[in-house]
């Protein structure tokens, strides 16, 4: 299956860095953060390319660095995005418009990892949303997890 995801995704549109996917249990759109290119990529079941709102590289509401890992909330439909190299979490509706962040760079309660100047990297890379639309994320470099 996985050979055949990368297929689906690779003949679609250039990916320049796949990090995670997401479907949207309602409308069948599949959602990829491509770390490479500091978007996300949204497609129908059929893959074809679908609009999702792209900002300029950065750390502004809505701008991702590096994005990893991603989900879709069933009841919504939103879309949540592991903004990696921003050490945080966006929310997105699913066209791609700007909700809400959560968490900095740091070591404290919703914080996720050191400075960059300290040479470490952890900010967080995976995300799953449960029927609840409660989130559990996970970061580097020991995979702690905790729920939001």
């Amino acid at each position: 299956m996985h050979q055949a995801m990368s297929t689906f995704v690779t003949t679609a549109i250039t990916v320049a860095g796949p990090m995670g996917i997401a479907v949207d249990a309602k409308s069948g759109n599949v959602y990829v953060s491509d770390y490479g290119a500091n978007r996300i990529q949204k497609f129908n079941s059929n893959g074809s390319v679908l609009p999702f709102k792209r900002l300029p590289t950065g750390a502004g509401d809505g701008q991702l660095r590096q994005p990893a890992g991603v989900a879709v909330d069933a009841i919504t439909g939103n879309v949540y995005v592991c903004d990696q190299g921003n050490h945080r979490i966006q929310k997105f509706d699913s066209n791609g418009i700007f909700i809400k962040t959560w968490g900095t760079e740091g070591s404290r309660n919703s914080e996720f990892g050191p400075p960059l100047s300290s040479g470490k990297y952890n900010g967080p890379f995976g995300i799953t949303v449960d029927a609840s639309v409660r989130a559990r994320l996970e970061w580097l470099p020991m995979h702690q997890a905790m729920f939001m």
